[in-house]
C-alpha cells in the first residue's frame, strides 16, 4: 500500500525492522512499549527452542499513522530514531535489515 495523500495530510503504513524483544532487556521492553502505543501487537515466546523468554512481533498487525507536518515527522524520528521513508510507508530502522 502506498502512502495516502489526503489534502495536506499523509497516512503512512508503519513497519519496523526489529521483531524479537527479550523480556530481561530493559531497553527491549522500553522499545516494545513505544511500538505497542503505535498499535503493533506482540506474541509471547514464539520459538519453543529459544531459551530466553521473549516477545516477537505479530506480523498480522498493521499500523497506520498520520503525519500532518514536517515538524510531526521530525518528532516521530526523535522518538523512534532512524527511519526509512519509502513509497510504501515508514520503516523504523531499529535493528539489522538486509
Amino acid at each position: 500500500m502506498d502512502a495516502i495523500a489526503n489534502g495536506e495530510n499523509m497516512k503512512f503504513k508503519v513497519d519496523n525492522c526489529k521483531s524479537f524483544f527479550y523480556k530481561d532487556s530493559e531497553e527491549d521492553m522500553k522499545h516494545l512499549k513505544k511500538l505497542e502505543k503505535l498499535g503493533f501487537k506482540f506474541v509471547e515466546n514464539g520459538n519453543e527452542y529459544e531459551r530466553k523468554p521473549h516477545w516477537y512481533l505479530d506480523w498480522n498487525s498493521e499500523v497506520m499513522i498520520e503525519i500532518n507536518s514536517l515538524k510531526e515527522l521530525i518528532g516521530f524520528i526523535k522518538k523512534f530514531g532512524t527511519i526509512i521513508l519509502h513509497k510504501d510507508g515508514i520503516e523504523i530502522y531499529d535493528d539489522y535489515r538486509e
